[in-house]
């Protein structure tokens, strides 16, 4: 199973029943094949920004157990996280077969 894991920065907005914005907050979704979570708790849109790829793979990795089991998985298994839309290099945390 080559699952790739896509992690984007995301402004979520919550509108009322006339479509009107009420609340705007940042973060993260994170998805693959097989299934999907988010976090909304970056506190401003100019540290979601600042964000390296890195800290994004770190922050998404501590969103709950779905997040954390695609994450680990991919790394695992040299599976492709992409972060932004680009390729993150290899994470693999498997051991090279001799």
């Amino acid at each position: 199973m080559a699952n790739s894991v896509t992690i984007d920065r995301t402004v979520f907005q919550t509108i009322d029943a006339e479509g009107v914005v009420v609340d705007t907050t940042y973060g993260v979704r994170v998805y693959d094949n097989e299934g999907a979570t988010y976090s909304n708790y970056v506190e401003s849109f100019e540290e979601l920004k600042a964000m390296t790829p890195e800290q994004l793979v770190e922050l998404a990795a501590g969103i709950d157990n779905v997040a954390a089991d695609m994450i680990s998985f991919a790394k695992e298994n040299g599976t492709t996280i992409f972060v932004d839309g680009e390729a993150m290099p290899s994470q693999s945390t498997a051991s090279p077969s001799i």
